[in-house]
């Protein structure tokens, strides 16, 4: 359960580090994410975790489309 813990803790440094590095090389785009952040941030969460939905689905979809052509040039 510890090791768990820590393992969320340092997710949670690493993504911070990354949003800090995008601050820096993007700071136009980080100035709107926190806006919309700042405005709803409830509503900011759970767009986030949609989109993060969206893609992992896109990309089962992908793998399952390559599979399927794998598969064909087999026969």
């Amino acid at each position: 359960m510890l090791l768990e813990k820590d393992r969320q803790i340092g997710d949670k440094t690493s993504y911070e580090l990354r949003y800090r590095m995008m601050t820096l090389e993007m700071p136009d785009i980080t100035a709107h994410i926190d806006s919309a952040y700042s405005l709803n941030s409830d509503k900011f969460h759970d767009l986030v975790i949609k989109r993060e939905e969206e893609n992992k689905l896109l990309y089962s979809i992908d793998r399952r489309r390559e599979e399927i052509k794998k598969l064909k040039e087999v026969e």
